[in-house]
């Protein structure tokens, strides 16, 4: 590999709003009134959603109990559900309890909340504020993959739902199921066709199908909404980007098959066409083997060149390639008519995108970067054990001589260092042992577990717990000793 290492930054600038918005929650575009519980026995539901017909005694409106307040009346409702299950007013009323304790639980762990969800559900199957209210709870806590089907359902209840239109679109596009989300957002434009998060979020979905002047033109509208000048500044930086994006391929040539869409910078295709394809379809198979996930989307994989690539990513000339989303960007390097040169880097590059892809890019860049050198060693040597030369040289000195370690916690990749300095090689190196480590402790089933975690929103120390059975500084140590007994 003529550049020293590839990495995965996260490039695309992130507006501060959406971003925000994101880690928070969308707002709700959608409100529905409050429900209302009368204080009786036994209840009955009125025509009036949300509301109880009072029997007798005062109404208390569901939004203004308390925890104690209605897990007594769960209770209750419990023994009246017991007694008749199949009473229409009860499943109502039990699951409008239910629900309120979700939200009265909102903001705690979801493990503390699933179980009046899944109750909730059993009740009233066929329920779309169970549905939704659900999706939302994973979709707070960032598991968009789990989230798609219940907001998918709820949706199918309630099709013209804004809000469960805008969270349905983001969870796709998250998972990075681009035109789902672009299909999504734009059936919720015909409500909001002037909203600045939507405009945004349409806009991001077509730039990454690289529809860059759909997108410049969907982006200069929200210009005109942004809420501050940050925001603005922000998208005019992305709007410079998409039309750079445009120009940089607009003369490039095109081969596709079902997993790949490949983009030649200028007479490349001819020198490296024919065998490109074959060796990412080996990549493909081998990198979906071991990390047990094989996206429903293709790979775009484009080569630029040299000069363009670093101009337009603002990168390092050590950089050798680089993932976004679901892109692989190359620079045609002198010597890469020879495609063995850069199977290494398509291996490396192509795991960034099965993890980000898997963890809804939540996975620390120890663990993605260590992937990532792991299966382009073994790719590109056969042995995913043979060191390079450089790191084998860092591996002699800084680690077993001096036995400097980084915090695998600490390891910060930025592909705009302009020097290459032994910090970045020993942060590649630390990350890469890590991962030979657990994989040969726990095997590819452990690192399977880790990434599932992480998937589902969970803290890498939780999601570490469950794949190794050890807590953190536990593992630190554990991978020190391991590396200085090798």
């Amino acid at each position: 590999m003529r550049s020293r290492a590839a990495c995965f930054p996260n490039v695309f600038p992130i507006l501060f709003f959406a971003a925000a918005l994101l880690t928070t929650g969308l707002p709700s575009h959608a409100q529905s009134g409050p429900s209302v519980v009368k204080s009786a026995a036994q209840p009955a539901i009125s025509s009036d959603p949300g509301t109880l017909d009072p029997r007798n005694g005062p109404s208390v409106s569901l939004s203004k109990m308390n925890l104690e307040q209605t897990d007594a009346m769960i209770e209750t409702q419990h023994s009246l559900y017991a007694q008749n299950p199949k009473s229409g007013n009860t499943r109502t009323l039990l699951t409008a309890l239910l629900l309120r304790k979700v939200d009265l639980l909102r903001g705690r762990p979801f493990s503390e909340i699933e179980s009046c969800l899944m109750e909730a559900a059993d009740v009233s199957p066929d329920s779309f504020d169970v549905n939704y209210q659900w999706g939302q709870a994973l979709f707070s806590c960032g598991n968009f993959e789990a989230a798609v089907p219940k907001l998918d359902a709820a949706l199918s209840m309630n099709p013209e739902h804004l809000d469960c239109l805008m969270k349905l679109g983001v969870s796709q596009m998250k998972l990075m199921k681009f035109d789902e989300a672009q299909a999504l957002f734009e059936r919720a434009q015909k409500q909001i066709p002037q909203d600045y998060l939507l405009l945004y979020f349409l806009g991001r979905c077509l730039f990454e199908q690289k529809y860059f002047d759909r997108a410049i033109e969907l982006w200069e509208e929200a210009l005109k909404h942004a809420p501050n000048a940050q925001e603005a500044e922000a998208l005019r930086t992305l709007i410079g980007k998409a039309r750079e994006q445009s120009a940089s391929i607009s003369g490039t040539t095109t081969d596709e098959n079902q997993r790949f869409v490949i983009h030649y910078a200028g007479s490349s295709q001819k020198d490296i066409g024919d065998v490109t394809m074959e060796v990412l379809e080996d990549v493909y198979d081998q990198v979906t083997s071991d990390l047990m996930y094989k996206p429903d989307v293709k790979i775009n994989v484009i080569f630029f060149l040299t000069d363009e690539f670093y101009e337009l990513n603002n990168s390092a000339r050590w950089v050798g390639a680089l993932a976004q989303g679901e892109k692989i960007l190359v620079p045609l390097q002198q010597g890469y008519s020879d495609v063995q040169s850069i199977k290494g880097i398509l291996a490396h590059e192509f795991t960034h995108v099965i993890v980000n892809l898997r963890t809804s890019n939540r996975c620390p860049t120890w663990i993605n970067e260590g992937l990532a050198v792991y299966e382009e060693f073994k790719f590109a040597n056969g042995d995913p054990t043979n060191l390079r030369s450089d790191y084998e040289k860092l591996f002699q000195t800084k680690i077993l001589s001096e036995k400097h370690f980084i915090p695998l916690k600490e390891i910060n990749l930025n592909p705009q260092q302009q020097t290459y300095g032994y910090q970045i090689g020993l942060g590649y190196l630390q990350s890469y042992l890590a991962v030979r480590f657990l994989v040969e402790r726990w095997g590819w089933q452990g690192v399977d577990q880790l990434l599932s975690s992480l998937g589902k929103g969970e803290w890498l120390d939780e999601a570490l717990n469950e794949a190794a059975g050890m807590d953190f500084p536990q593992f630190q140590k554990e991978l020190n000793d391991w590396m200085l007994a090798l």
